[in-house]
């Protein structure tokens, strides 16, 4: 479910209000709107005159404050039409107007050190689609605004994933977070490949280098750096891990019940085999099934594999204890056979009756 805007004045990406009610009002390019949203984004008191001259620019000084003192009647009607929004406040010769915005719920979790939620919560362009008829103090003001939000959000994006360098899997996820607000963020796609590298995910690291690579090329008319591309050519290359990663923290009668549980969803032991082939690709690093740990030995990952095969055989055996083939091993005390033994030993056994049957048939 897709939570809802918080009441206030959305500033990033498009303007628009959100009541508390799910209302709505979009903000365009008309004066009364861009002269409330330029107050919004400033957080302090902006004298008359700087207004006038960015709403204005090519119209005399008293011209211009004139104009402004009519927008000004039409803000404030906008204001109290505006669900829960306060009051335009008029300070001396200055204009004062801050209502929550989510510029400053970008800022404030930076300050906060709150990184995934100010990436989370930024969208690239404030005041998209205001800009038309504002003067050039007002255009250069905006754009080294939107410069110096762009680089917070990124110094934030750094660190939320520089945070998470001992979790791949959580740093694989915030990076796809981070390359969907920004595409070409070539920092957050060497931290996605380093983390698929070390989870085994090659198909899923391969398949955003091929996105950037592609947006790259259309936009930009650019290619890959030569320290991506030789990222790319590794991560193609490498053969997936002899190693498991270990369940951290995680007991082992935790693991067994995953194991168990997974199995029991298997009502057909036909497909049991099939269970265990892929419980040991992801044991080996090529599936995502314990996904968020840490690679460790590769013993460790052979001893879990044949920990998985004795306890798929085991169940095997005991669904399976009254049939013919299973009684040798049932009832002799050897060491349980792997499952792939067990499976093949009751397929021939069948086979075996099978043609029995048929035999005994043809001679009736």
């Amino acid at each position: 479910m897709t939570t809802p805007p918080t009441p206030g004045l959305q500033l990033l990406g498009s303007v628009c209000w959100h009541g508390p009610g799910g209302e709505r009002m979009a903000f365009d390019a008309e004066r009364r709107f861009q002269l409330l949203a330029l107050l919004a984004c400033q957080g302090a008191p902006v004298p008359r005159s700087q207004l006038a001259d960015w709403l204005w620019p090519e119209r005399e000084p008293a011209d211009a404050r004139r104009n402004l003192r009519k927008v000004l009647l039409q803000a404030r009607r906008l204001c109290a039409e505006l669900p829960q929004a306060p009051p335009l406040a008029l300070q001396g010769d200055q204009l004062y107007w801050q209502p929550a915005t989510d510029l400053r719920g970008f800022l404030h979790a930076c300050d906060a050190q709150d990184h995934a939620r100010a990436v989370l919560a930024y969208r690239p362009g404030l005041l998209t689609g205001l800009e038309a008829g504002l003067g050039d103090d007002a255009l250069a003001w905006l754009a080294r605004r939107r410069a110096w939000l762009d680089e917070r959000w990124h110094a934030a994006a750094r660190q939320w994933l520089g945070g998470l360098r001992h979790e791949p899997q959580a740093q694989a996820d915030a990076a796809e977070q981070v390359l969907a607000r920004d595409p070409l963020d070539e920092a957050a796609l060497r931290t996605l490949l380093g983390a698929c590298a070390a989870l085994g995910e090659r198909t899923r690291g391969l398949r955003a280098l091929r996105a950037y690579t592609e947006r790259l090329r259309r936009e930009l008319d650019a290619a890959p750096s030569p320290g991506l591309a030789a990222l790319g050519r590794a991560l193609h290359a490498a053969h997936a891990p002899l190693v498991t990663p270990r369940l951290r923290g995680t007991p082992a009668r935790a693991v067994q019940g995953i194991v168990e549980a997974a199995m029991d969803t298997v009502a057909d032991a036909a497909q049991w085999p099939v269970l265990l082939q892929r419980l040991t690709q992801a044991t080996h690093g090529l599936g995502s099934m314990f996904a968020g740990c840490s690679f460790t030995r590769m013993q460790d990952g052979l001893l879990l594999t044949h920990g998985l095969d004795m306890a798929l055989s085991q169940r095997f055996l005991e669904h399976h204890q009254d049939n013919p083939w299973a009684r040798p091993w049932s009832t002799s005390g050897t060491a349980t056979p792997s499952i792939s033994r067990c499976w093949s030993s009751s397929l021939r056994w069948n086979a075996r009756a099978s043609t029995k049957r048929s035999s005994g048939r043809r001679t009736s």
